[in-house]
């Protein structure tokens, strides 16, 4: 049976929290990525809530513009006339070529804008539940200090987890992050994830309006794997942030970094001595960096 590519733009999770401005802008790519189609037409695209402007300078207005953009550009997909959807991919079908207890290896076999037939191989969960539900959530812990009286509470840090990757030979520098479980929302099995890996108790009910991503890709050419990025709050002046304690799940070695959104979290990266970082991670250090720099421009 063949199914309509989703008119639905699906993308890496970190570049909502890229900064834009009219003076600062960026190019784009575009690309058709067939394991991401086995979608209904119908379900829901979410958007990402937009940072409010109170508490931390740092994360405010950060991807305003930018979310509006990415959304504009999925509304002209969606009101394309009949004749040019005829030329969107369409999939074909999907086989199995390989599986292990965790991961399935697929075959994709699809048509693209030209109506050729080409074949795409990637990699699929095998816990994966849905196409329309993210396999699992990244979590922003941001954490929070109440402030004196008739100052605003403080955005001071955030936390990181250290662990070593198998497939990279080495350790890797990660937001904490997990799989969702079945009928669990993004919001709780984020909080339950942060409480497992660093000990620490939150709240996504706080501060910002929003704070749960649409459904967002990891690595599209390589495979099918989706997320939902979740900021946590943190509160330190609650009882159980005093002295956390990490609950990880058994084979989990997990070192917890405390590191300052203020200043050097791209440097701290860049360090020889730091292990290397995730893709999302470094991004959003970038992005922190590049605010700031655009910020004393506009002063």
């Amino acid at each position: 049976m063949t199914t309509n590519y989703r008119r639905r733009l699906l993308l890496p999770p970190f570049f909502y929290f890229a900064t834009s401005t009219r003076s600062f802008s960026a190019p784009l790519k575009f690309q058709f990525r067939p394991q991401f189609s086995w979608t209904n037409n119908n379900s829901s695209t979410q958007r990402v809530g937009q940072f409010s402007n109170t508490n931390s300078g740092i994360l405010s207005n950060c991807h305003r513009r930018f979310t509006t953009s990415i959304s504009e550009s999925s509304n002209d997909i969606n009101n394309m006339s009949d004749d040019d959807k005829t030329s969107l991919p369409s999939i074909e079908s999907s086989a199995v070529v390989g599986k292990t207890k965790w991961l399935e290896l697929r075959t994709m076999t699809y048509k693209d804008q030209e109506g050729k037939e080409r074949q795409w191989d990637y990699a699929t969960r095998t816990t994966k539940q849905s196409v329309d539900k993210a396999d699992a959530v990244i979590i922003i812990p941001l954490l929070q200090k109440k402030g004196t009286a008739g100052e605003e509470d403080l955005i001071l840090d955030t936390l990181l987890v250290e662990q070593f990757r198998p497939p990279v030979r080495q350790p890797t520098l990660e937001f904490p992050a997990g799989l969702i479980d079945k009928d669990e929302t993004p919001e709780s099995a984020a909080l339950r994830e942060l409480k497992e890996e660093t000990g620490y108790v939150g709240s996504t009910a706080t501060v910002m309006p929003t704070t749960v991503s649409r459904i967002v890709c990891m690595s599209p050419g390589l495979a099918d794997e989706t997320v939902q990025v979740v900021l946590v709050h943190v509160d330190l002046d609650h009882p159980d942030n005093v002295n956390p304690q990490a609950q990880p799940d058994a084979g989990e070695h997990i070192t917890v970094r405390r590191v300052s959104l203020k200043d050097g979290f791209q440097t701290m990266l860049d360090e020889e001595s730091s292990p290397m970082a995730i893709q999302g991670l470094y991004l959003f250090a970038m992005g922190l960096e590049i605010g700031k720099k655009i910020n004393k421009m506009k002063k």
